[in-house]
């Protein structure tokens, strides 16, 4: 399900093999968080799942870039914004449990609460200083559907020009 709609927004997905349940398992405990059915279907799918741009503003056209974080890398963002964010005055960071990231850098969550990351929102958290957070989408299949969409335009309007 998850492949085909990335897929159904552009070729230029780059998908893995599954997440093992192990890797899965070793995020919620890696995390102390229980990962919503959303994300855990998606990582039992494919490993991650990243982009390969091909519109004019992106700088690096033999490179992709990450959208959905390989279990190993939601383990090592996670621990290391919480690292960061004991530097920060802001609201802490333990309150999402990050997965994907913006093409602009910016980290993208699940919030949290009773020790289960849920998919009732999507939220954005500056990569710059952490303080400015916003609402992005209402669940993962709505991310997926209005970032790819937005590469979708992209792509379609570099190829007109």
């Amino acid at each position: 399900m998850w492949i085909e709609l990335a897929k159904s927004f552009t070729a230029n997905c780059l998908v893995y093999s599954p997440a093992t349940e192990s890797q899965i398992a070793s995020v919620e405990e890696a995390s102390g968080v229980a990962l919503p059915g959303s994300l855990r279907g998606l990582l039992s799918e494919t490993n991650g799942l990243d982009i390969r741009p091909s519109f004019e503003e992106w700088d690096e056209p033999d490179e992709c870039t990450g959208f959905i974080y390989s279990t190993e890398e939601i383990v090592e963002t996670n621990s290391h914004l919480r690292l960061i964010w004991l530097d920060q005055e802001v609201e802490p960071l333990n309150s999402l449990l990050f997965f994907a990231s913006e093409l602009s850098g910016d980290f993208l969550g699940f919030p949290v609460a009773s020790g289960r990351a849920e998919d009732l929102a999507i939220i954005r958290v500056s990569h710059e200083g952490f303080a400015e957070r916003s609402l992005v989408a209402g669940s993962l299949q709505g991310l997926i559907t209005t970032f790819l969409g937005h590469v979708q335009r992209l792509e379609a309007e570099a190829k007109s020009t």
